[in-house]
């Protein structure tokens, strides 16, 4: 057991093998695996995923976009002045701002996939991503027509243009 610690194993097993024992450990290594892949992929505070999972979905949805010869459309989304939140009322007003986009803009994105598919057009995919500080991008895939990327924006703008209460201001 020494041995194989002191070449780099993080977990072994010891002959002759437990049933119960090898199911509990690949559980546990299961759920270790899935917490690292929450820090590494998705934002703590808004629960969206983050820039790697961005980039990695960009290179897959362009590959798809161009073997089907379909339209994707990438809306990139920043929260003007955003520092001045964070200066003038505080870091949590800052943080409440980015909740209440990212819940303001999976409405939108929830409302247009109800029309859509009422209007017939479903194989639309919407995937948000928070990029950075204020920075959100809202990726489009297998879009019908560039219009209904405008509407999606419009939309999004009008939603977003909203004001947020914090603390009764």
């Amino acid at each position: 057991k020494l041995r194989a610690l002191e070449f780099g194993a993080s977990d072994f097993l010891a002959k002759p093998l437990d049933q119960s024992e090898l199911g509990l450990r690949v559980r546990n290594t299961l759920y270790a695996k899935a917490y690292q892949d929450q820090l590494a992929y998705y934002d703590p505070l808004t629960k969206l995923p983050n820039r790697q999972l961005f980039l990695e979905e960009l290179v897959w949805s362009t590959n798809v976009a161009k073997r089907h010869n379909e339209k994707l459309a990438l809306l990139n989304i920043e929260i003007d002045n955003f520092a001045k939140i964070n200066d003038t009322i505080g870091i949590a007003a800052g943080d409440q701002v980015l909740r209440v986009v990212t819940q303001r803009v999976q409405k939108v994105v929830r409302d247009i996939d109800l029309l859509g598919r009422a209007m017939g057009d479903e194989e639309t995919e919407f995937k948000l991503f928070h990029l950075d500080s204020c920075v959100f991008s809202l990726l489009l895939n297998r879009l019908q027509n560039a219009e209904s990327t405008a509407y999606i924006a419009e939309r999004i703008v009008k939603e977003i243009s909203r004001a947020i209460p914090f603390e009764g201001r």
